[in-house]
């Protein structure tokens, strides 16, 4: 299970304890999580709601101490879990009243730089904290979203159908304003707004029985800004994954331009952050190892705003 006993048991006392983790402590605990994925998941941009991380399956405790494991992530969230939407019900489309129902929710999750990499789904999702997923990423257009939606092959979102559609219109969007973070340019493209239904033969342990899907393909701090920052509100879960060689021009981790962004209108209650990204300020480790792993294999923890951070959160 765990090479280090030691080790182990340290991160598991400092949990019991109520005690802050780093992100460090859990690299030694069973580095085949990194390499326990399959074929599929291994794939740069898959949707896949599967995991083959076998940490996913550690649910005993320890033989000398008795102290309970780190937390699946999907467990945390799922203390918060909530109905699904009214408005998100059998027989539903999606047009334009659908999405100012969508982006007046209270709960959404965001996912900078997304690219094809469906780990919202298979973590917040699954745990029924959230419905609503947002994807902004520039070099992902609408189009592809939508054929991975589509597919018949592993790249969908396992367990779930595509019902309905619609592409948005940039107009749809504006007033869609610079931010003053943010010197450089960016050109808000045509989007994709997807609801999806859990297939028959899966039941509330895979996930709600709708979920709803906004892939903008523009700059994120831009869409972070128009959607949240300067409406004084914040996104419920966010992913952190910084992408260096991606030609992003700041950095989402950290106390970079999208954290002081996000300050101005209260910091989101969870982050989601890969183990190559710096957490934001003010949040505390509180779970192991997300299921499977993010884009390019990478491994994520979750994070919870601390009690103590003064800033609103949703």
């Amino acid at each position: 299970m765990c090479d280090n006993k030691t080790l182990t048991q340290e991160v598991a006392e400092k949990i019991t304890d109520g005690q802050n983790l780093d992100i460090n402590e859990f690299t030694a605990m069973d580095d085949a999580a990194a390499k326990g994925l399959s074929k599929h998941e291994r794939r740069l941009g898959h949707f896949l709601m599967a995991s083959d991380n076998p940490l996913d399956d550690i649910t005993d405790t320890f033989s000398n101490g008795g102290h309970p494991l780190p937390p699946d992530p999907v467990d945390v969230l799922r203390q918060h879990s909530e109905q699904v939407p009214d408005w998100l019900r059998p027989g539903i489309h999606a047009d334009r009243r659908l999405l100012r129902r969508f982006l007046n929710s209270e709960r959404i999750s965001f996912y900078p730089g997304a690219g094809l990499d469906g780990q919202l789904f298979s973590v917040v999702g699954k745990s029924h904290s959230v419905h609503c997923h947002v994807h902004a990423d520039y070099n992902v257009t609408a189009g592809e979203v939508l054929g991975a939606l589509q597919s018949t092959e592993e790249d969908r979102i396992y367990g779930y159908d595509l019902i309905s559609h619609i592409n948005i219109p940039a107009y749809w969007l504006t007033p869609f304003e610079s931010p003053d973070e943010c010197p450089w340019e960016s050109q808000l493209n045509t989007g994709l707004l997807a609801v999806l239904r859990r297939r028959n033969g899966f039941g509330n342990k895979h996930g709600p029985k709708f979920q709803c899907l906004l892939h903008i393909p523009v700059d994120a701090y831009w869409l972070y800004w128009n959607v949240w920052a300067k409406r004084k509100r914040a996104p419920f879960t966010v992913v952190l994954q910084d992408h260096g060689f991606a030609g992003n021009p700041g950095r989402f981790g950290g106390e970079g331009q999208l954290f002081q962004m996000a300050s101005q209108g209260g910091l989101p209650e969870f982050l989601l952050v890969a183990e190559n990204t710096a957490s934001w300020p003010g949040y505390e480790l509180v779970a192991n190892w997300a299921p499977g792993s993010g884009m390019y294999s990478t491994r994520r923890c979750l994070y919870q705003k601390s009690p103590n951070n003064d800033l609103t959160s949703t």
